[in-house]
């Protein structure tokens, strides 16, 4: 049982609500449910908040997951990297699993992959995410010092 957080981007600047909802749907097994606000009355996942209260941002979050529980789904599906950032803790503390759509594509159609973000996030210290991307970030345009100032933005919380 999944539900799908309408990112704001997505919902409420391009309008696009039933994309992902649609996919889902012809995933053998999938049913999806919906949250109380949902489509053009979603509400933000919190990472937006989080650059300016980091307490409205916590709020704003664990109203989502918690709507996602509400609702009976298992499984939080996000469209947006920045969704997801906000979202996984909730795999800890709402009990819900906390998946891309790209994720749950790939399961389907038997593809399974190391979700690198919840692996570098569950470090916890910028420092050691830095250290365990370090050939990830000098491959890239990014120096490691610019990424210095990057990573704890992406993964806060």
């Amino acid at each position: 049982v999944v539900t799908v957080h309408d990112p704001c981007h997505l919902a409420r600047g391009l309008g696009e609500f039933e994309a992902s909802r649609k996919i889902l749907s012809k995933i053998p097994g999938i049913r999806v449910v919906e949250m109380a606000h949902t489509k053009e009355d979603t509400l933000c996942c919190g990472i937006g908040a989080g650059l300016g209260d980091a307490e409205a941002a916590k709020a704003f979050t664990n109203q989502r997951l918690n709507e996602a529980r509400d609702c009976g789904a298992d499984t939080l599906i996000t469209l947006c990297p920045g969704c997801q950032a906000a979202f996984f803790p909730g795999e800890f503390t709402h009990g819900l699993s906390v998946k891309t759509l790209v994720e749950m594509v790939g399961e389907a159609m038997g593809i399974q992959y190391e979700d690198k973000f919840k692996k570098l996030a569950m470090l916890g210290d910028p420092n050691k995410i830095i250290e365990a991307a370090r050939k990830n970030i000098e491959a890239g345009k990014y120096s490691v010092e610019e990424m210095q100032a990057i990573v704890p933005m992406i993964f806060q919380g």
